[in-house]
């Protein structure tokens, strides 16, 4: 029976997040890094797997989706509903100042099902030897917030203030399908880049009582599309004993390499901007000159990602994994006076569940996880390019629905440090939560209604 109903309902959530997003672009938390390039950037890894360091392009489960590798689809048995939101805390220190800023948003929403549902296969002799997953999911690019105050004395003037703010972000929207054909997986999707930025300068006379303040300010609307093509694959360790039925060595928690790779490949992003002057007198903008500027051409850069996961099914696993980024192509006609350079990400991590049919202690059951990586930022303060460093870990939480079926609360935290030798250091300590739902009613063909 098709879920029209189901499908219904979250077209019009689906519709009802797009909108949301539109109106509340992602932030950081005053950080003067996202003054350059496109500000901080954002993955769109699931929450177990940010657990684990971001290692998510071998990383897949029967019980939720993983956008960071469509090819992980594939694997899909339950429709699951994934949303996770995420708050951080940062300080910032430098040898003139220390501060420190707080933020929270959306990491993820997504709503994916296999096409075929595995209670259909319930007493077939011959099984499905090839499975598709499909979803759709919305999740942060970029997002921009500083606000910068600047204070000098002019002689015949006085004392004046520049203030430099900024706010803003961008989204992506996904449609991906993953398929699977006995160890091999493979996927694609296609996404939705869209986002909008507002950069501002006010400069004010302190001194000048009968001098109005100056406000220019900048509001860039971005828009592009995303295609994003990934594979995985398993290489089984152990073997079939002798005495093994093929349904016995099927059952069985095996031993297994994982390979999967990744391309992100951005394409036809154009930016435009409203260039609005005002003149501020007792905190009332007045618009002395508007200026709506044409859609340009963006040149964005291609994100390489691969990687490698050793695991005991349902037990352990132990991955590596490996990103870059060639930034250096990067083109901005609104921003030409800013460099990148090319960016790169080494992850690793891996999780550990003592034992998940251990239903007398729930403990057991909990999946711990953990991870460290190592970065370097395409964004570039005084000729140095900032890195970032940070540790991982985290625990998924099993929790049964009333029907019984498997679902999981993720949290994650993420303890680290970015910026550049000389300038500003950015210490910070980012929570993230996420909860999957299942369901397996989705694509259910019934014999009686």
């Amino acid at each position: 029976m098709f879920p029209t109903k189901k499908v219904l309902f979250c077209a019009i959530l689906s519709s009802f997040l797009l909108q949301t997003a539109s109106a509340q672009t992602p932030t950081a938390d005053n950080s003067p890094y996202t003054r350059f390039g496109l500000g901080d950037l954002y993955s769109n890894n699931p929450v177990a797997s940010l657990a684990q360091a971001g290692t998510a392009v071998t990383w897949s489960s029967p019980y939720a989706a993983n956008f960071a590798n469509p090819a992980a689809l594939g694997s899909l048995n339950l429709t699951a509903y994934d949303i996770g939101v995420y708050g951080r805390y940062s300080t910032y220190s430098s040898a003139n100042a220390n501060s420190a800023g707080a933020t929270a948003g959306l990491n993820n929403f997504s709503l994916a099902f296999p096409i075929f549902n595995p209670i259909n296969e319930i007493g077939l002799v011959k099984k499905r030897v090839w499975h598709w997953g499909m979803g759709v999911g919305i999740s942060p690019y970029a997002g921009v917030d500083y606000n910068i105050t600047e204070e000098r004395t002019l002689e015949n003037i006085g004392t004046t203030k520049r203030v430099y703010s900024g706010s803003g972000g961008m989204y992506q929207l996904q449609w991906a399908n993953g398929f699977r054909y006995k160890n091999i997986q493979a996927g694609l999707s296609l996404g939705y880049l869209f986002g909008k930025t507002r950069y501002r300068r006010d400069l004010e006379f302190q001194d000048l009582v009968y001098i109005a303040s100056n406000r220019f300010e900048d509001n860039v609307l971005y828009s592009g599309a995303t295609i994003m093509p990934g594979v995985q694959y398993d290489y089984v360790i152990d073997k079939k004993k002798a005495d093994e039925t093929d349904d016995d060595f099927r059952r069985r928690d095996k031993l297994r390499l994982v390979a999967g790779a990744t391309a992100n490949i951005i394409t036809g992003v154009t930016v435009s901007d409203t260039y609005i002057y005002a003149r501020v007198e007792n905190r009332v903008a007045e618009i002395v000159a508007q200026a709506d500027n044409e859609k340009l051409a963006m040149t964005m850069p291609t994100t390489l990602t691969g990687g490698l996961r050793l695991q005991k099914d349902n037990n352990w696993s132990i991955a590596a994994q490996y990103e870059t980024a060639n930034w250096s192509v990067y083109q901005n006609p609104l921003q030409e006076d800013q460099e990148l350079r090319n960016a790169m990400t080494i992850r690793l991590g891996g999780e550990w569940t003592p034992n998940y049919k251990a239903f007398g202690s729930y403990w057991s059951r909990v999946s711990y996880r953990a991870g460290v990586l190592t970065a370097t930022d395409p964004r570039v303060v005084k000729d140095e390019q900032m890195t970032n460093k940070a540790v991982t870990f985290g625990v998924g939480l099993p929790v049964r629905l009333p029907r019984g079926l498997p679902s999981f609360v993720n949290i994650g935290v993420e303890l680290g440090e970015q910026g550049t030798p000389s300038a500003i250091k950015q210490g910070y300590t980012k929570l993230t939560f996420g909860v999957s739902l299942n369901d397996n009613t989705w694509f259910l063909h019934r014999k009686f209604d």
